[in-house]
């Protein structure tokens, strides 16, 4: 497996720095510090793929009915060669199944986190 990163974790990846500068912008006056920290998995971390990690935690633990779920994802299958296909990861909020982030279920977990402090 080489470096590159697969289509859905790279648009969530987009979506993530699209929601901190938002976060930033809002929150940075108020004294509350949005910190950012990237981790390229290796190819047996694949379940891990699409996490979002607040404050150590999962990102669906501060959304009210979401859980994770998976599906397959042949982006991720051609990058790992992997003919079976590979499931990743996906944030499921009641039929909705969203295999990249969204910009807006991202801004609701960190006010969640920001309003439990």
């Amino acid at each position: 497996m080489n470096d590159a990163t697969c289509e859905r974790c790279t648009k969530t990846g987009y979506n993530l720095k699209l929601a901190i500068e938002e976060l930033r912008k809002k929150y940075g006056t108020k004294g509350i510090d949005i910190v950012f920290k990237e981790t390229k998995l290796t190819k047996d971390q694949m379940p891990e793929s699409n996490q979002i990690l607040l404050n150590e935690q999962l990102l669906e633990n501060f959304i009210p009915s979401a859980k994770s779920g998976e599906n397959c994802c042949n982006s991720c299958s051609d990058l790992i060669e992997n003919v079976q296909n590979c499931n990743c990861r996906t944030v499921n909020i009641g039929s909705d199944v969203h295999e990249e982030v969204p910009v807006d279920l991202i801004m609701k977990a960190v006010e969640n986190v920001i309003s439990l402090n």
